[in-house]
C-alpha cells in the first residue's frame, strides 16, 4: 500500500515537497488557499543571481506534477482540524467558493460582461478588476467574487457558453485520510504600518519589495513598467532600504535572509529598464551576499553605477505636494546626506504566513514564530508531532534555492516515515 501525504501551501517549497513525494511513488494532496501556484515567488518576472525566470520554474514542476494520477490538487483550500497519530491521520478540509466549475474553458467572456467594476487591491491602485476575475499565474483560473456582485446580476452565467458558472456554490467542508502532513505555508511580508516614521501607507509611492515585484511583472498593472504609482511616471531616483523591521531588537531581531539579494535584483531591474540615467540608491545595514554566485551578482549591480550608502534613514517625510525625503549618515563615508527619491521601495522583515495553523495542528513555534524544527538538529525538517513535517520558509527565512533544497530534504524524510510505518 503507497502512503499518502497532505502538503499545506503551494509555494516552491510545497511544490517542490509534492514533487519529491510524487517521486517517490507516494499519493500526494496539495490544497493552497489562494487560485495559483507559487505563492510569492509568483510574483516575481526574475530569479537572483543568474536571473531566470520563476514562471518557467514552477511550470516545469507542476507539468511534472499532473501527469501522475495519484497526485490531487485543491486551491481555495484550507485546513480547519487535524486528527489522529502514527502514520494515521484524518484531515478537516474546507474549500471556498469560486464560483467556477472545471467547466471553465479560459475564454474570458464572463469578464466582458461582468458591469461590476473596483480598483484591484493587489494592483496598488493603477489598475480595475471586475467581480469576474482571472488571476493569472499557473494554471491560470477564473473566479467570482459574489460579493461584488450587483443584486441580481447573472450576465455572466448567460455569458458561458461551457456552463461553467454556479452563483449558488457554496463552501464545502470534507475529511482527507492522509499517512503524512508537510506544512509549506511559507513567509509573508511585516507589517510595515508598525514602522510609521518610513512612512508606507502615507504615500503611494512608498511601496514593499514585494509590491514592487507585482508592480512590473509582466500581466501586472503596468504590463511590465517600472511607474511611480501616484502619476504612471518613470522615476528619475529610487532609494531601496534594506532590514525594514529586521535584525531590530524592537521588531525582528533575525535577518530575513533575502532582503539584501532582493534589492540587488531590483536594482538591476531598475537600471536595465530605465536605463544610466535613473539614480538608484541602496540603503543597507551589511550587504548580505552569502550565497552561490551572490558575490558576484553583487560586483554587477555595482558595476551599473548603482549607489550603496551603509545606513537607515530616521523618518521619512512626505510633502503636502508628494514630494519625499530622507536624511541618513553613511557610516562607510561619515557623510550625512539628504535624499529626494521619486519612489521608495522597502525590503521589510519576513514573518510566519500561518502561525494559527500551528494550533490547529498541535505543533510548536519557535521563539522567532516560525514552525519549529528544533526537536532534532540532525534532521531539521521534523515538527515536535510525528509524522508531520515543516518544509521551506515555514520553518524559517531562506532564499528560493535553499527552500526548495530544504523541501527536497523534507519529502525523503515524510517518505521514509511512511515506509517504517508499513507504506510502501
Amino acid at each position: 500500500m503507497a502512503g499518502r501525504a497532505l502538503v499545506i501551501g503551494a509555494g516552491a517549497a510545497g511544490i517542490q515537497a509534492a514533487w519529491g513525494l510524487s517521486n517517490s511513488g507516494a499519493s500526494v494532496l496539495l490544497v493552497e488557499k489562494g487560485i495559483n501556484l507559487g505563492g510569492n515567488l509568483s510574483h516575481n518576472k526574475y530569479l537572483f543571481p543568474k536571473r531566470e525566470e520563476a514562471f518557467k520554474l514552477l511550470n516545469a514542476r507542476y507539468e511534472d506534477l499532473v501527469k501522475d494520477p495519484n497526485f490531487k490538487l485543491l486551491f481555495h483550500t484550507d485546513v480547519k482540524g487535524l486528527a489522529g497519530n502514527n502514520a494515521d491521520f484524518e484531515a478537516t478540509l474546507r474549500t471556498l467558493p469560486t464560483c467556477v466549475n472545471g467547466k471553465c474553458t479560459k475564454c474570458g467572456e464572463c469578464v466582458g460582461v461582468c458591469p461590476s467594476e473596483f480598483v484591484d487591491p493587489e494592483s496598488l491602485g493603477l489598475k480595475q478588476r471586475k467581480a469576474v476575475h482571472h488571476h493569472e499565474g499557473i494554471p491560470g483560473a477564473y473566479a467570482i467574487e459574489r460579493s461584488r456582485c450587483p443584486a441580481g446580476c447573472k450576465e455572466c452565467v448567460s455569458a458561458c457558453k461551457a456552463g461553467a458558472i454556479e452563483l449558488d456554490d457554496k463552501q464545502r467542508e470534507f475529511k482527507e485520510k492522509v499517512n503524512t502532513v508537510i506544512v509549506a505555508t511559507g513567509i509573508v511580508p511585516y507589517d510595515l504600518r508598525l514602522l510609521s516614521e518610513l512612512g508606507y501607507g502615507r504615500s503611494p509611492n512608498i511601496i514593499t519589495g514585494l509590491e514592487f515585484e507585482i508592480l512590473y511583472r509582466p500581466h501586472g498593472p503596468t504590463g511590465g513598467e517600472i511607474v511611480r504609482p501616484s502619476d504612471g511616471q518613470k522615476p528619475a531616483a529610487v532609494a531601496i532600504l534594506t532590514c525594514i523591521g529586521s535584525r531590530d531588537e524592537k521588531h525582528n531581531p533575525y535577518c530575513c535572509q533575502v532582503g539584501c539579494m532582493n534589492a540587488l535584483n531590483q536594482a538591476y531591474t531598475i537600471k536595465e529598464q530605465l536605463g544610466a540615467d535613473a539614480d538608484v540608491f541602496v540603503c543597507y545595514t551589511d550587504i548580505r551576499a552569502h550565497g552561490k554566485y551572490y558575490e558576484e551578482f553583487f560586483r554587477e549591480v555595482r558595476g551599473k553605477q548603482v549607489k550603496f550608502i551603509r545606513g537607515k534613514p530616521s523618518e521619512v517625510f512626505v510633502e503636502a505636494d508628494g514630494t519625499l525625503s530622507f536624511d541618513i549618515f553613511d557610516t562607510a563615508t561619515h557623510k550625512l546626506l539628504k535624499l529626494r527619491p521619486d519612489m521608495i521601495v522597502l525590503e521589510p522583515a519576513l514573518v510566519n504566513g500561518a502561525p494559527e495553523l500551528a494550533k490547529t495542528l498541535g505543533i510548536a513555534l519557535d521563539a522567532e514564530g516560525y514552525f519549529s524544527t528544533d526537536k532534532d538538529y540532525s534532521s531539521p525538517v521534523m515538527s515536535n508531532v510525528g509524522g508531520i513535517f515543516i518544509a521551506g520558509t515555514a520553518a524559517g527565512p531562506r532564499d528560493v534555492v535553499n527552500a526548495m533544497a530544504h523541501a527536497t530534504l523534507v519529502s525523503f524524510a515524510a517518505s521514509k516515515y511512511m515506509k517504517q510505518n508499513g507504506l510502501r
